[in-house]
């Protein structure tokens, strides 16, 4: 049980470090590029509608309690970026999808034995775009209804007490499904197969998901926290035989 906690940390950070490795650099640079753009983008747009969000507030307030606005401006800003966080990983992925297939093929070719994928090219990168849309999809129709269920935890008396542990647990699985299962869609492992094999390992994919979670609270860092998850994850493919 401790085992496979430390086991999904230990992959996380892998994966960073993998970063540096001159043979995936390029198919590191794409994944970096969409990611700075669209965090940037998304906050620049919640910044604009943050100010009017925030000066309709202050028209609700008395004068003699604008000593709050302060207050009610680092709440607002703290959940926000929280809420940018969350819809960035998202977002960032769905985008990133097809880069992040062609990158986990090139880490599993460079540590395999049999590097099946040690020929790809553009051409292959481009045929497989489809699918890996199509897998996307697939994840999202598995997502959403969930997201539902554990929203309307927050609103259920005593229970919504436990629901932020709760919804942080869920998006760390979330997430250690997202990355996990490139490699698994490279090999043309079944999504209800894929979901089955991480139910078996459940704490050393919800260990390694919520490492993901936590670093891409950090500005700039969460930039390579996507292609740094695709090589952990590919890494963890091979190393710990869940093919």
């Amino acid at each position: 049980m401790l085992q496979d906690i430390i086991l999904g940390v230990k992959y996380f950070w892998r994966g960073f470090a993998w970063l540096k490795n001159p043979k995936i650099r390029y198919f590191v640079l794409v994944p970096f590029i969409i990611n700075m753009v669209l965090f940037i983008g998304m906050i620049l747009f919640a910044k604009h509608y943050f100010n009017v969000f925030i000066g309709w507030i202050d028209s609700f307030l008395p004068s003699w309690l604008y000593f709050l606005n302060w207050l009610l401006w680092l709440l607002f800003a703290s959940a926000i970026y929280l809420v940018i966080v969350y819809m960035f990983v998202i977002f960032a992925n769905m985008i990133g999808s097809p880069f992040n297939s062609f990158l986990a093929e090139k880490v599993e070719a460079l540590i395999s034995e049999e590097p099946e994928f040690a020929d790809a090219g553009l051409v292959d990168f481009v045929k497989d775009v489809p699918r890996t849309i199509k897998r996307e999809l697939r994840k999202l129709v598995y997502y959403l209804p969930l997201v539902c269920l554990f929203l309307i935890l927050f609103f259920i008396p005593i229970i919504h007490v436990f629901a932020g542990v709760l919804w942080f647990l869920f998006s760390a699985w979330m997430l250690a499904i997202q990355y996990l299962d490139y490699p698994f869609d490279n090999h043309k492992v079944p999504f209800t197969i894929m979901k089955e094999t991480l139910a078996k390992r459940k704490l050393l994919a919800i260990s390694f998901g919520a490492m993901s979670l936590l670093v891409s609270l950090i500005p700039i860092v969460n930039f390579v926290v996507m292609p740094a998850s695709v090589i952990g994850a590919t890494l963890m493919w091979v190393e710990e035989g869940l093919s």
